[in-house]
């Protein structure tokens, strides 16, 4: 007994004629004819009976198509799932991401890839960079988007972009009216630096260091947004990464170019323990495409 006998009988079931069932099939009468046949010899008992040149379901016929149906119909609903898996349209997974691309970046992004990925199902969460890679370590996330030290992530890893820091500036700021800030234009500033678990905000102390520079600071903060806000709400100044630049929609801060270039480098992490679903994969090219575009027009993500 073969699938396609199965096929085959269910059509000629609910056709009653050899040649519909045979256009149902997109085969030959000789062949749906011969499908029967071998169907028959294989349970053992006639399925169909011949009156007055028509065909009529045995007894035994009508027992039997009520299995196949349900045989068939469990075949088609694999079938179906096997289809959009294959396209990458189902899946569940959970992304933890540093605070810079969970505030707005991904939720925007995700927003549009959710579109075209109707029956995706995403859990969003911002933590540390150090605390994802423990999280993808330990199988607590699916995916980690995370901000390393160098463009080079784990053999599980993927990197995204790597990015120029930016400096945050009031609009109404003496610098803000220079195209590019050198490290030297900082001396006697007040800054609002990150906290000391952010690679930019120890990059940045070196730099200082290293020029002799000295800044104001007494407020610290764990995010590039908040670090904005404090930015529009006095005269103050802070580093800032380039996806934070793309994503701040306040009006009262421009943003400059930083001398020396301090680079910032994002990366896609994958769990060791399972398979990277393809759509994982997807909506990281998206995120790669989506905010190259975005730099290269020297335009905004939002």
């Amino acid at each position: 007994m073969t699938l396609r006998q199965l096929e085959a009988f269910r059509a000629l079931m609910i056709s009653r004629t050899v040649t519909k069932a045979a256009e149902f099939l997109c085969i030959s009468q000789p062949a749906t004819t011969r499908l029967i046949s071998d169907l028959e010899a294989s349970v053992g008992f006639p399925l169909f009976e011949r009156r007055q040149g028509r065909l009529f379901p045995t007894h035994e016929a009508e027992e039997l198509f009520k299995e196949v149906e349900r045989s068939l119909l469990g075949v088609k609903e694999i079938a179906y799932a096997a289809s959009q898996i294959q396209k990458a349209q189902k899946g569940q997974f959970h992304i933890a991401a540093a605070p810079c691309l969970a505030s707005n970046a991904l939720p925007f992004l995700l927003h549009h890839f959710m579109q075209t990925h109707t029956d995706l199902s995403v859990k969003l969460t911002s933590h540390a960079s150090t605390t994802i890679m423990d999280m993808v370590q330990n199988a607590k996330c699916d995916m980690g988007m995370v901000i390393l030290s160098s463009e080079y992530p784990s053999p599980l890893g993927e990197h995204l972009f790597s990015l120029d820091s930016k400096i945050a500036i009031p609009r109404n700021h003496p610098l803000a009216h220079k195209s590019e800030i050198h490290v030297t234009d900082l001396q006697g500033q007040t800054m609002i630096m990150g906290s000391h678990d952010m690679d930019t905000r120890q990059a940045f102390g070196l730099l200082l260091v290293s020029h002799g520079i000295k800044v104001f600071s007494n407020i610290d903060t764990n995010t590039s947004q908040t670090m904005c806000a404090f930015v529009e709400s006095g005269q103050c100044l802070a580093i800032v990464d380039a996806i934070t630049v793309l994503t701040y929609p306040g009006n009262n801060i421009v943003f400059r170019n930083f001398s020396p270039r301090l680079m910032v480098h994002f990366s896609a992490l994958y769990r060791a323990d399972k398979p990277t679903l393809g759509v994982m994969r997807d909506f990281v090219h998206y995120v790669k495409t989506s905010v190259t575009l975005a730099i290269a027009q020297n335009g905004k993500l939002l």
